[in-house]
């Protein structure tokens, strides 16, 4: 599953106060169910943990996938594109060559 679709899920299937976020990083609280999901989710080996300063509970960080962040940037590009741009190796889609399509580091 993509990032759409598990955070789709997570909102389908967990409590509201089992989701929340930083920017486009989603955050699911460590339960059975989010547990699941992670299990489930096409880039898992990205997904850390973390321990709340406040109250202890542990949560997973699932980088780029609070999809309403990227509905509010008006992206509605494939995200894989985007993580291809930070962590090439996670994406399925081939870079671009400099000075091909996509575009160089040079202008």
């Amino acid at each position: 599953m993509g990032n759409r679709i598990i955070y789709n899920l997570a909102v389908e299937r967990l409590p509201e106060s089992d989701i929340d976020h930083h920017e486009s990083d989603l955050y699911l609280r460590v339960s059975p169910a989010s547990a699941a999901l992670v299990e489930a989710y096409e880039f898992k080996d990205n997904v850390t943990m973390f321990k709340d300063a406040i109250d202890g509970v542990m949560w997973y960080d699932i980088p780029f996938a609070y999809w309403p962040f990227w509905k509010e940037k008006g992206e509605s590009a494939n995200v894989i594109s985007v993580l291809n741009r930070v962590e090439p190796e996670v994406g399925c889609l081939p870079r671009p060559a400099p000075g091909s399509e996509g575009g160089s580091d040079e202008d």
